[in-house]
Parts: C-alpha cells; sequence; structure tokens
C-alpha cells in the first residue's frame, strides 16, 4: 500500500514538473485572473451592470487558454461568433417583450438551428451554448427591464470580450504552444506507434510473439485507429495559424495523408494475422518462413531506419511522447495517463543497438498503453508489467544491417526447407554477397556477438548469430552513412523479399506442395445427388455429451434442437422431426444409423442431422484448406507491406527535402490552394459521437476527366455499373413531391428530433419566466443558469443523458458547495466583507485539481464545466450584489446554495422529462440503425467490387472497361472505404452509451455488438485489400486467359452467395428480424471455397511449369489475381461469424413463428 502511494506520488511529482502540466497551469492561471479583475476596486466602475460578469466565467473556461495557439484562435473566434449570433437573438427578443407568446416561439426558432449546430461535436459547442445563452438573456433583460435596453446588451457583450481577452492574452503571452508544433509532435507518435505496432506485427509474422507483446499488439491497434482522429483535428487547428515554418499547409496535409495510408496497411496486416493465428500454418513454417528470413529481417531494419530518418526531418528530436495531447483521450474513449519522459538527444538508433533501441521504444509504449486501458484489461499475473519490462521482450529478430559476416541458424523441428526449395544457408550466403556488393545496408556499430534465444514456450524459432569483425572505413562505408542512402535501398531490399516469396510459390507449385496429389479440376464434376444431399438421417447422440453441451450459454453451444423422443422399442420409430442446422457439421458422423439400430432401454436423446454439400471429402482438400491459409497469411502480409513501403517512401521524398524557413499563413494557403485542400464530405452520422465532426483527410487524386468536375461528385452503385459496362445512365430527375419526401425523411431523423426537443425544451423552460404566476420565483431564484444545464444535459441518445445527469449533479454540487465554503469562510475577514486574497488563494488548488479533469479527462468534461461555472457564477453575484452594489437585502450565502440547488433541478427535470418520455432515442435503438446502415454500405461497397473485378477482369480480354472507367470507380470505392472507416470508429462509442442505459427486459449484449464491428472491419479490411490487387494495374492477358476465364463460374456463384448473405444480416439488424437457421453461405458449404482454391492452385501448378508461367508468377501478375482470389473467398466465413451474432441477438426464424 505505502509502494503504491509513494509510485503515485512519484508520477504526480513527475506530472507536475513536465511540460505535459503547461495547458493546466496557463488555464488555471487564465480562471483565477477572472477572479482578480472582478474583485478589482476599480474594475467594478467599468461595468455599469457588474452582474454581467458572470458571463466571463464560461467563455474563460470553454475558451481553451491551455490549448495551442491555434486551438485556443478557433474556441475563442467560434465563442465571439456565437455571441454575436447570440446578440442578433437578443434584439429580436427584446424588441418582442410587448408579446410574451411570440417571444417563446421566436425563441424556439432560434433554438432549433443553434441545437443542430450543437449536435456536431464538442468542436462548435461553446459557439451554440453562448448563442443560446446570449439569446435567453435577451429575454430575462427584457423583463427586468420593461423593453430593450441596448445598455444590457452592450455589458454582456463587454463581459464576454473581457473574457475572451485574457484568454488569448493568457495563451499567446504565457509559455504560448504552437499548433504546428504539436502537429509535428503528434505526428512523431504516429510515427512512433506505427514503428512499434510493425515491429510487433513482424515478430507475429515469423511466429514470435510472446503473449506479453500480444496484449501490447492487440491495444496498439487501437492506438493506430485513434491516431489519425486526433491528427486530424491538430491539421484543422493549424490551418488558422501564422508560422515561421520549413513546412506549408500542403505539406503538411500530404504528411497526414501518407501517415494514413501507413495506418491503413498495417490495419489491415494485423487484421489478416490476427484471424490466422489459430489457422493451420505448417505450409507457412515449412516452405515460406525458412526461405525469405534473410530478405525480411534486412527490409524490418532498413523500414525502421527510415521512419527514424523521417522523424528527425519532421522533428530536432527522435522518436517521443508529446508532452501535451489535450485531447487524445476523445478518441480513445480512456484516460490518457502519463508517459515516460524521452531525452531531447537522438538516441542510438534500433539498428545500432536493436536490443535497446526498438525494445526501449516497445517497453515505454507497453507500459503507456497498459496505464491507458487500465490494469483489467490485462491479466492479473502482472502482464502488463512484464511487457513493460524490457527484459521481457526478446526483440531477436532484427538482423543487423552490416557487412560484416552474418550467420543464419535455423533450428528446431518445425522450420525446414520444403522439398526442392533453396537451401537456406546457401541463400543467406547469396545474401551476404548480395547486401555486400549492392550495399543494401547501413554499417553501423554492433557488438561483438548477439544471439537470439527462442522465448520459452513458443517452440523453435530461426536463432540470429551476428559476427562483427573489424570495421574499416572504406568509401561505400561512407556513402552508406549519409543521409537518404537506406531509402534508396529500401525498394531494393522490399523487392528482393517479394522475390523470395515468389520463387517460393513457384517451387512449391511446381512440386505439388499446395493442392496435393488431386490434379484434376473440379469445376466440371457433377454435384451429389438430391439424396445425398437433403436426405434425413437419424444421428444417437450421447446422454454425457449432450448434458455437457447443454449447460454452455445459450448461441454459444451448437445450435441442435434435442428432443426427448419416445421411441417404440418394436419399431424404433419416431414422430415427425424437421430437420436442424447443426453448428460443426465437420465434426458430426455421416453414418446413416437408424433409430432402431441404436435404440436402447428407455427414451434416448436424437438429433437429425442434414449433411453438408461435401459429403464425400476428396483426395487433397485438407491440404487445398490449410495452403489457403498459408497463403493467405502470406499475401496479405505482402500486399500490406507494398502499400506500406509505398506510402513510406511517399512520405520520405515530401519531409525530406530541404527548406528554408519563411512565414507561412496557414489559413491562406488553405484558401489560395482549394484543389489541395483535404477532402471533408459529411458522413450520413448521427451525432453521437465527438468524431462525428472530424473526418477523415485524404489528399484528393486528380481528376481523370479533364475540366470536369465529376470526379468530386459521389457515384451511386447504378451510375458506377452503368461506367464499368460502358453505357450511358441519366440521373433521374426529382420532382417537387420527392424533394419534399426527403426533406421530411431528414425532419424525422435523429438529429432534427434531437434539436427540435432541444427547442421545445427551452421554449419550456422560458415559460417560467414569461408566465405572470412564475415570473417573480424565476427572478427571486435566479433559473437563468438553469439553461445552462438544460442545454448540456440534453444529447441525441438516451444513453448519454443518464451519464450527463450524474456527472452535472456531481459538478455543479461540487461548485455550488465550494463556493458556500468559501463564502463563509472568509465572511468578515481582514476588513472585507468577502476577503478576496483569501478566497483567490483557495481558488487555485481547487481549479487546478478540476482543469487537469478538463484536460486530462474528457470524458468528466461536464462535471469539471459546472462545477468551475457554478463556483465562479455564485462568487461573482454574491460579491456584485454584497460588496459592490451594497445590497444587504440579497441572498446569505446559504440561501443562494440552496436556491441554486433548486435551479438545478428544475433544469434537470425539464431535460430528463423531454429525454425520458418525449420521442426518446436509446443509444441501443441508435446503434442498431447505424449498423444495419453500415452494412448496407458495406453491401453496396462490395457490389461496386464485384463489378469492377468483372470489368477489369473479363473472361474475354476484349472486353476491358475503358482505363477512365476503371480509374473513376476506383476513386468512388476509396471515396467510399474513407466513409466505411468513419462509420466504424464513430460506432464505438455509441456502444458505451447503448451499456450505460438502464437494462429492464433485455441484457444489452456489449460482447456481441463489438464482434460484429470487428468482423466488419475485417470486412472492410479484406474488401480494400481486394480492390487494391486489382486496381494497381491491369493484369495481362495470360492471367486472364488461363486463370480468369476458366474460374469465372466460380467467382460468378460466389458473388451471388455474398449478396445474398449480406443482404441477409442487414435486414436482420435494420429490423431485429430473426434469420433461417441454415443460411445462404452456410448451405453453400466450405467445399465450395476449397475446391475453388483446389482449382486454382491445380491451374498455377501447370502453368508454372512452363518458362512463360513462372515468368508471369514471379513477375507478381499472378500474385494480385490470387490475392483478390483469397480475399473475396474469406468473406463468407466473415458473414458467417455477423450472422451467428444476429441469431444471438434476435433468435431464429423457427422460434418465433407462430
Amino acid at each position: 500500500m505505502a509502494s503504491d502511494a509513494l509510485t503515485k506520488l512519484s508520477a504526480l511529482m513527475h506530472y507536475a514538473s513536465s511540460r505535459r502540466a503547461l495547458p493546466v497551469y496557463k488555464a488555471t492561471l487564465a480562471y483565477l485572473l477572472c477572479f482578480i479583475l472582478v474583485f478589482s476596486r476599480k474594475f467594478d466602475s467599468l461595468s455599469e451592470f457588474p452582474a454581467t460578469f458572470s458571463s466571463m466565467v464560461i467563455l474563460i473556461i470553454i475558451g481553451g487558454a491551455g490549448k495551442s495557439i491555434g486551438a485556443c484562435i478557433q474556441s475563442t473566434f467560434l465563442a465571439l461568433l456565437g455571441v454575436g449570433v447570440g446578440s442578433i437573438c437578443f434584439v429580436v427578443l427584446a424588441k418582442l417583450s410587448h408579446s410574451q407568446v411570440a417571444q417563446g416561439f421566436v425563441f424556439a426558432i432560434f433554438l432549433y438551428p443553434l441545437a443542430l449546430v450543437k449536435a456536431q461535436g464538442l468542436k462548435f459547442f461553446a459557439f451554440a451554448l453562448l448563442a443560446i445563452l446570449m439569446a435567453f438573456n435577451g429575454i430575462y433583460t427584457s423583463i427586468l427591464d420593461g423593453g430593450f435596453n441596448p445598455k444590457f446588451l452592450e455589458e454582456y457583450i463587454k463581459a464576454y470580450c473581457w473574457g475572451a481577452v485574457i484568454v488569448l492574452a493568457v495563451n499567446i503571452l504565457v509559455f504560448p504552444i504552437s499548433s504546428e508544433k504539436e502537429l509535428r509532435r503528434t505526428l512523431n507518435l504516429s510515427l512512433e506507434h506505427i514503428a512499434t505496432f510493425l515491429h510487433l506485427l513482424a515478430k507475429g509474422y515469423t511466429l514470435e510473439l510472446t503473449e506479453e507483446e500480444r496484449v501490447v499488439r492487440d491495444q496498439l491497434a487501437q492506438n493506430i485507429r485513434a491516431d489519425f482522429g486526433y491528427l486530424t483535428q491538430k491539421i484543422d487547428e493549424t490551418s488558422i495559424e501564422i508560422n515561421w515554418s520549413r513546412f506549408s499547409m500542403s505539406d503538411y496535409q500530404s504528411f497526414v495523408g501518407r501517415t494514413r495510408g501507413m495506418q491503413l496497411a498495417l490495419i489491415t496486416a494485423y487484421s489478416s494475422l490476427y484471424h490466422m493465428e489459430k489457422k493451420d500454418l505448417e505450409l507457412f513454417k515449412t516452405c515460406f518462413l525458412p526461405n525469405t528470413m534473410a530478405s525480411f529481417n534486412q527490409l524490418r531494419g532498413a523500414l525502421n531506419l527510415t521512419m527514424r530518418e523521417i522523424n528527425c526531418s519532421l522533428d530536432s528530436r527522435a522518436m517521443e511522447i508529446p508532452s501535451s495531447q489535450a485531447g487524445y483521450a476523445e478518441f480513445m474513449d480512456v484516460e490518457r495517463q502519463d508517459s515516460p519522459s524521452r531525452p531531447s538527444a537522438r538516441p542510438i538508433s534500433a539498428i545500432d543497438n536493436p536490443q535497446g533501441g526498438v525494445d526501449e521504444r516497445l517497453a515505454s509504449v507497453s507500459k503507456r498503453l497498459a496505464e491507458e486501458f487500465g490494469e483489467d484489461d490485462i491479466s492479473d499475473d502482472g502482464a502488463a508489467s512484464t511487457a513493460a519490462d524490457a527484459s521481457s521482450l526478446h526483440v531477436h529478430e532484427l538482423h543487423e544491417l552490416s557487412t560484416a559476416t552474418t550467420h543464419v541458424q535455423h533450428g528446431g523441428d518445425d522450420v525446414q526447407p520444403a522439398g526442392e526449395a533453396r537451401d537456406p544457408e546457401k541463400r543467406d550466403e547469396e545474401e551476404e554477397q548480395h547486401v555486400h556488393m549492392e550495399g543494401a545496408s547501413e554499417t553501423l556499430p554492433a557488438p561483438q556477438s548477439r544471439s537470439a534465444q527462442t522465448p520459452a514456450g513458443h517452440g523453435a524459432k530461426p536463432s540470429i548469430t551476428i559476427n562483427v569483425g573489424e570495421k574499416t572505413t572504406t568509401k561505400a562505408d561512407q556513402d552508406r552513412q549519409t543521409p537518404g542512402y537506406c531509402i534508396r535501398s529500401l525498394r531494393r531490399i522490399f523487392d528482393r523479399f517479394t522475390a523470395d516469396q515468389h520463387d517460393t510459390l513457384v517451387q512449391c507449385l511446381v512440386d505439388g506442395n499446395l493442392h496435393g496429389s488431386d490434379d484434376s479440376l473440379r469445376l466440371s464434376e457433377p454435384m451429389p445427388s438430391l439424396l445425398d444431399m437433403y436426405d434425413y438421417r437419424y444421428v444417437p447422440v450421447d446422454r454425457d455429451d449432450s448434458e455437457k453441451k447443454a449447460g454452455l450459454p445459450n448461441r454459444r453451444r451448437p445450435r441442435k434442437r434435442r428432443t426427448w423422443m419416445d421411441v417404440d422399442a418394436s419399431t424404433g420409430t419416431s414422430g415427425y422431426n424437421t430437420p436442424l442446422r447443426t453448428a460443426d457439421r465437420s465434426s458430426q458422423a455421416m453414418s446413416g444409423t437408424t433409430a432402431k439400430e441404436s435404440t436402447k432401454a428407455g427414451d434416448i436423446y436424437y438429433e437429425i442431422h442434414r449433411p453438408r454439400l461435401d459429403i464425400d471429402p476428396k483426395a487433397g482438400d485438407e491440404v487445398a484448406r490449410r495452403s489457403h491459409h498459408s497463403l493467405t497469411r502470406v499475401y496479405s502480409f505482402m500486399f500490406a507491406m507494398e502499400q506500406f513501403v509505398s506510402e513510406l517512401e511517399s512520405l520520405y521524398h515530401c519531409a525530406t527535402p530541404p527548406r528554408d524557413r519563411r512565414l507561412h499563413v496557414h489559413l491562406y494557403e488553405s484558401i489560395r490552394r482549394p484543389h489541395q485542400k483535404p477532402i471533408l464530405r459529411p458522413l450520413p452520422t448521427s451525432p453521437t459521437s465527438i468524431l462525428a465532426s472530424n473526418l477523415h483527410l485524404v489528399t484528393p487524386a486528380p481528376s481523370i476527366f479533364e475540366g470536369d468536375d465529376v470526379a468530386s461528385e459521389d457515384l451511386g452503385v447504378a451510375e458506377s455499373l452503368a461506367l464499368l459496362e460502358h453505357r450511358d445512365y441519366h440521373r433521374p430527375k426529382q420532382n417537387i413531391w420527392q424533394t419534399l419526401e426527403k426533406m421530411e425523411e431528414w425532419l424525422r431523423g435523429p438529429t432534427s428530433t434531437f434539436a427540435a426537443k432541444t427547442a421545445a425544451a427551452g421554449a419550456i423552460f422560458s415559460v417560467l419566466i414569461l408566465h405572470p404566476t412564475t415570473r417573480e420565483w424565476f427572478i427571486n431564484f435566479g433559473l437563468t443558469s438553469g439553461a445552462i444545464t438544460i442545454m448540456t444535459a440534453l444529447t441525441p441518445t438516451l444513453g448519454q443523458s443518464i451519464l450527463t445527469f450524474v456527472l452535472q449533479i456531481l459538478g455543479s454540487g461540487l461548485g455550488y458547495l465550494w463556493a458556500l465554503i468559501l463564502l463563509e469562510i472568509f465572511r468578515d475577514v481582514g476588513g472585507y466583507h468577502f476577503n478576496p486574497f483569501g478566497i483567490v488563494c483557495m481558488l487555485i488548488p481547487y481549479a487546478l485539481i478540476l482543469m487537469y479533469v478538463l484536460h486530462e479527462m474528457p470524458k468528466f468534461f461536464v462535471a469539471a464545466l459546472l462545477a468551475m461555472n457554478g463556483t465562479g457564477t455564485m462568487l461573482i453575484a454574491e460579491w456584485s450584489n454584497r460588496v459592490v452594489l451594497g445590497n444587504t437585502h440579497y441572498d446569505t450565502p446559504v440561501l443562494r446554495f440552496g436556491k441554486s440547488f433548486a435551479t438545478l433541478g428544475v433544469a434537470l427535470g425539464i431535460a430528463a422529462t423531454f429525454q425520458l418520455f418525449i420521442l426518446r432515442n436509446p443509444a441501443r435503438r441508435t446503434l442498431r440503425k447505424k449498423l444495419g446502415a453500415l452494412l448496407f454500405a458495406q453491401l453496396s461497397y462490395m457490389t461496386l467490387l464485384q463489378a469492377y473485378a468483372r470489368a477489369a477482369m473479363p473472361s474475354d480480354p476484349s472486353r476491358r472497361a475503358p482505363d477512365a472507367a476503371l480509374k473513376r470507380v476506383d476513386e468512388e470505392m476509396r471515396h467510399r472505404e474513407l466513409k466505411l472507416q468513419a462509420e466504424l470508429i464513430g460506432l464505438r462509442p455509441l456502444v458505451q452509451f447503448a451499456s450505460a442505459e438502464p437494462q429492464f427486459s433485455r441484457v444489452f449484449r456489449a460482447d456481441i455488438i463489438n464482434r460484429v464491428l470487428r468482423t466488419s472491419q475485417i470486412i472492410l479490411d479484406r474488401m480494400r485489400e481486394c480492390r487494391t490487387a486489382i486496381a494497381s494495374q491491369p493484369l495481362p492477358d495470360t492471367v486472364l486467359e488461363n486463370f480468369v476465364q476458366v474460374l469465372s463460374p466460380y467467382r460468378r456463384r460466389n458473388s451471388q452467395v455474398l449478396q445474398l448473405e449480406f443482404y441477409l444480416i442487414a435486414s436482420s439488424v435494420s429490423g431485429k428480424s430473426p434469420l433461417l437457421r441454415e443460411a445462404p453461405v452456410e448451405l453453400e458449404g466450405a467445399a465450395q471455397v476449397v475446391n475453388f482454391m483446389h482449382d486454382v492452385l491445380v491451374l498455377a501448378a501447370r502453368h508454372a511449369r512452363t518458362e512463360a508461367g513462372a515468368k508471369t508468377i514471379r513477375s507478381g501478375a499472378f500474385t494480385r489475381y490470387f490475392h483478390y482470389i483469397v480475399g473475396i473467398t474469406s468473406l463468407g466465413g466473415y458473414l458467417l461469424s455477423i450472422e451467428e451474432a444476429c441469431k444471438d441477438l434476435f433468435g431464429e426464424l423457427e422460434d418465433h413463428l407462430a
């Protein structure tokens, strides 16, 4: 206990003394300056209505004095813009003081568009909130003064401007932080995550990943997805700054776009490796891994060094976690914790010292991730601390890039050369000569010897021993040490790695290791008869096994209908039973045992079993299945690395050229180059997440139609199909009724409904002051502050409101209580009615704590905001009325405390009524609808992908679609990929909101929803891989004639089944509809995929035995086609997983029929 307390105290002291705490200190200073000015003797003379000074507090809190300069200017500008818009509403509402009914209606009309703006995200929160408060002040002051008083408007605007001046002065004059510098640091952080994630993926690819590292890898995958959202936010803040810098906005947009491409490539590799970890990979371990280990290790070292050079060109320091990353947790949905400090000087490269460099990065990131995701996510046996310990991370796979003698010894029985494959030792000797002659490495200092040990419990793996002799300095060595040498050899090293993969593939095809002994094509074989496929058979089930499986949770046990059948011992017959699906047919006995033969004394458990289509497994099926798994692992990873290397090269060439520093007006650069601005297209998403307003940036590709802007427009599926099929298409024109119908649909949508509820709640709240009966009570209790509570309490979904209600009660209660304590402690102290010096001093620790919560724990933003605002308004109200105005009849602190809680109760009562009883929108329903829309969007993308494949890989080479059409549809698919990715990221917070809702009838299964989201992410990654494989360049005619033309029936059947299954699960999620027990993918059977892969491999083996065929395979053309086949055929298994999840959620159709 004592050690834990000391550890936390040490971490707190480290945080307090680091630059990371600087935003908290600056925000606290701005908050204190507000009270120092208000408590000053001469400041109160600047206003005729000192009570308006309380308006300064809310702007200072949300103005972002501790943020970067760009973020602060952006927040302050939007806040003042909201004040300006609210001032217009103020004038209009005050002029309508003669008609309270008109004021209420007009106020509701003003609230509707402002609520729509508020729904777009946290970025516009200050704008909408201050506009609404300013508009309500128009009603309040007109009631007090009997009409429009311009002095009230002037004093409110002055108060807000004073708050803006304090915020900007503190932000700019006190240790200013540039958004551009934060953007570079964020890029450094992203590159560190990418480098470490790449390192872990490489270890997973070579089967060397430990359990501790696997935990770090899975957690780091979420950071990779979150990094780009934060990069988007930072580049948006940087766009309004003026900097003396080497980089322009177009440079930064290019950096972010290339980084995004690298992140997508690694996510693709991760999802593939994660899915294939538990598959049979014997072929991979015996053939591909030993023959490519040397070139792969060189590739890893070259990638690492290249990324370090890029990082040094972006910032003078090495990869380090930035000191100020406020807001990053908004994209992680967890609190951001402190990270280990890094030296400012560049450490020794991981190539120089792999055991120290890469281990240090990996240990620091794993420790920070363990803190971010919490101890509960890691096993109790100390996996987090073990992962953080550098000694537990066996980083032995980096093959040192040096011209010294390298000897690779492959140990263990699991890793052996295959058949006629080239001897690994000879390959290594060739690599040594290759490296020495081509200089495809960098000569760097290294220890005399280093032996990589195999981690315990992970089987035998290649052990790498490096012997370094005396170092001699030559002209070639000096060339290798020059900047940019690594990037010049990176492509050559990667090409060598891919060549090794292709050589291994050709050799395995020729040897028959991929398809087994069956060389016949199954394409034209007859299918089994209906009797074989659909005959009913009674299969006995062991009683003990049935009872054992019956104890499993619902839908997690095999879905077999077991009936307690009364069997006649004489006849062995029973009543009629329908054939039911089984969960694992491969494990069932295909015997035709009758009920009479298996009947014993008494009753027996039975199940009726319908066999699969593949009744008689053919020779070589298991070999083809194992080959499918291994080749999926190899080529999914290789295509991801191809994309990664290409993006890394582009990023290097964008970042490393020397540039002179000059003055950059980033806002002008963004306006002056509209064609280089990021694509920020609105997504059809509900405002349930902060991410809804932070869309993805991509560098737009040049239009393929010169002088035509069609490339900037979205293409529908029908238009894309017409474009690919080279036929005319005319977009249907909408008449006035169709336009009105769409408008009505939008008005009924969740965003419009939320805005209407906000407007109605605000109008009801205004009735309390507009109605003569409650007007005096409203003014006496000072219910004006309730407007803030209502505006923050109303949220798009019910789950958000429950959490917000709790935070509002806690935050407001704490704020009012602390104000009461300060007023009572310093009442009549030191000759002051309320001693200002004591109050300000006691506000320091209070503000520090809450500013820390505000900056470091964004999910408690509402509580911290209301706590500080409640304290400020109560203190300023008491000071202004009792000290400045000398109103001795004003409420005592205790009475004001009670009235403030009454205000909170009234506001929460109004908000709760609208949230719970008036058009309530549960987060579960929103999540389900958006998930269904996501699945339909993926169905549209898959339809486009299949049409694109038919156009790019036709059976007849002469019927290939025009290149312009292919490029245009490819651009549309890229755009849809970004939209789908944004939707997937935006759905994650909804799961948390749905989990927070009350669960009365049915328990919300967050685990099932997360499983669907993960599977949808994998489906998107697989389809992106398929598009990348066939869209990079046209396939040669030899591939079309020898493979596509022969195997096109497989592709057509697979497309029909996938579309039907996708439509069924999307419809099931959208309408909460149960599914049939037997789905199309399941009826199709795994045998079709096995037969497809078998025939592909047989054709490839025949083709590889010819000189032209072997050349085609080595060139990579067949590899791209094969990768498309692997990706598209794997979708059935993922769709089956989503189907199982739908049945877990909504049941099966047979169970719901009357």
